[in-house]
């Protein structure tokens, strides 16, 4: 894109954008111009003239010829790949440009070419994306070329899902993405105080001291230093752990024909399970045998209490002999989320040869509208 300064001028005042392609300015037509802004770029300091001299002049008969104290050319947005013509001599001192980024920090330096002999009278900046300001102690410019550097796209902060057993929780900032970039940095607020940041910190466990509602929030910062940030709510409670509150009947209330008695012994935290079944008609629900129920002796870890599954066989109620017989028959889990409901996993070994997952509930809750754990 090669523009004049009558083009430029009538260009501007209806306010056309900042092109994203390659600019070019030549100080053609622009004899006496001293301070103006052109597309985007801010120039002061020095005044187009025309002295009659090639050597001084990339195209045309006009150059921007450096002022007593220095000139310069400050953008509206950084630009890189600058390159233009840069000459002394003529009654022109030697000069020097130097490069700035937007925090005013010096990037680079080119130093003007004498206006006679042969070669190059360009210098560049190829090497230093993100120039804000030019600056020229001395010499002659004309054809000013530069890119704009393309606009930032901000990152997206999203926080994929969360996922809490008591007051642990994890948290995936995996759906977080930045188009045109990277992201450098999740940082993670938990709302209770506690903050994480790291550039691997895509997804993170943290554990909250107490129980209570938290406003969790996710900050991500990309390759510009553009941010974006995401909020979720999210509820912890104190875990539940197995004591004598779980004690008494336990059933499925939507299965007929079995259900579950329990007995806490806190001495050696350990869950007694007897598991029964009946059909009516006859048959045993367990196995193709004479076996109506299995007991457990479960070890207990938190909310949960797992272990073998035992089935008793021979044996008799009024006499030491034959001594009953006990198998272990397969194993199963019970995780309560609290004195009334649990879940119960379950795998039991041939002939039963069965395996699955119930949710019980303590029998006071079918039959009294008033339960409280712990009573039946």
């Amino acid at each position: 894109m090669r523009i004049s300064f009558l083009t430029l001028v009538l260009l501007a005042t209806v306010g056309t954008p900042y092109p994203a392609s390659a600019i070019t300015i030549t100080f053609d037509t622009m004899n006496g111009a001293i301070t103006f802004s052109i597309l985007g770029s801010n120039w002061s300091g020095g005044t187009v003239r025309t002295e009659g001299n090639p050597s001084l002049y990339a195209s045309g008969a006009f150059s921007y010829e450096v002022d007593p104290g220095g000139a310069e050319v400050t953008f509206d947005q950084p630009v890189t790949n600058v390159r233009f013509f840069y000459v002394h001599g003529a009654g022109h001192g030697a000069g020097v440009a130097t490069s700035f980024d937007a925090s005013d920090s010096m990037l680079d330096t080119r130093n003007s070419v004498p206006n006679t002999g042969s070669g190059s009278k360009f210098v560049d900046f190829p090497t230093s994306p993100g120039i804000s300001k030019i600056t020229f102690s001395d010499g002659v410019i004309d054809s000013f070329s530069y890119d704009p550097v393309p606009s930032n796209e901000p990152p997206v902060a999203v926080i994929t899902s969360i996922d809490c057993t008591g007051l642990v929780c994890d948290f995936d900032g995996s759906g977080s993405s930045d188009s045109d970039g990277t992201i450098t940095d999740f940082s993670w607020d938990f709302g209770d105080g506690t903050m994480l940041n790291g550039s691997s910190l895509v997804m993170v466990q943290h554990t909250f001291a107490t129980a209570g509602a938290f406003t969790v929030t996710l900050t991500v910062t990309d390759d510009q230093n553009d941010i974006d940030m995401a909020t979720a709510n999210v509820s912890v409670s104190t875990p539940f752990v197995i004591d004598a509150s779980v004690e008494g009947s336990w059933l499925d209330p939507n299965v007929s024909g079995q259900g579950m008695l329990m007995d806490y012994f806190p001495g050696v935290n350990k869950l007694f399970v007897a598991w029964f079944t009946f059909d009516p008609a006859g048959g045993a629900k367990l196995a193709n045998s004479s076996v109506r129920w299995v007991t457990a002796v479960l070890d207990i870890t938190g909310d949960t209490a797992s272990g073998d599954v035992f089935a008793t066989t021979d044996g008799a109620f009024n006499a030491p002999m034959p001594a009953p017989v006990n198998s272990v028959v397969g194993t199963m889990s019970i995780q309560f989320s609290g004195c009334d409901a649990a879940t119960v996993d379950f795998s039991l070994d041939p002939p039963d040869n069965v395996m699955g997952t119930i949710s019980i509930v303590p029998l006071g809750t079918v039959v009294d509208t008033n339960f409280s754990c712990g009573g039946m």
